[in-house]
């Protein structure tokens, strides 16, 4: 949970989740999709640089396939 406290006094809170996916899930959710992934990287500013675990991000650029 998150509470939010505004300088007005108003109070907000709000249930969050989270859920990490791993790399071979990420691919098989968004083949699943019909999508196929063209690039993985770590961070926006080192495209094609992944170092799994050592990576913070996971950035993974894909396209839609298409049908002949």
């Amino acid at each position: 949970k998150r509470s939010v406290v505004f300088e007005d006094g108003r109070h907000l809170e709000q249930e969050l989740t989270i859920r990490a996916y791993s790399l071979h899930e990420l691919g098989k959710i968004l083949h699943h999709a019909g999508f196929r992934v063209l690039e993985v990287s770590g961070h926006l500013a080192h495209r094609t640089r992944f170092f799994g675990n050592a990576s913070r991000s996971l950035v993974l650029l894909a396209e839609k396939k298409t049908t002949p």
